[in-house]
């Protein structure tokens, strides 16, 4: 599974499908961004000015899982509205 957290915009993507306006506020703000491949991945650590300063590789995912729940709600919800017309 591939997936890119973006805290700051509250934006998750998992597998190329990519939704907004998830609640994020429970990631340290110091997260720019989450990368997992599969097995594998880093966490993009930034600076108070945002300038990313630091990659942390991680071998686990299970600190930021609670993301995908949060995801397929979203997609659900995606899933549910109406067509323009």
């Amino acid at each position: 599974m591939r997936i890119t957290i973006i805290p700051s915009d509250g934006r998750v993507n998992i597998d190329g499908k990519s939704y907004g306006g998830i609640d994020l506020s429970f990631i340290d703000p110091n997260i720019h961004a989450i990368q997992w491949y599969d097995t594998e991945g880093e966490v993009e650590i930034k600076d108070s000015r945002g300038r990313i300063v630091e990659n942390r590789e991680i071998t686990s995912f299970d600190e930021f899982a609670s993301v995908i729940p949060l995801w397929e709600t979203a997609k659900a919800a995606d899933q549910q509205s109406p067509l323009p017309q």
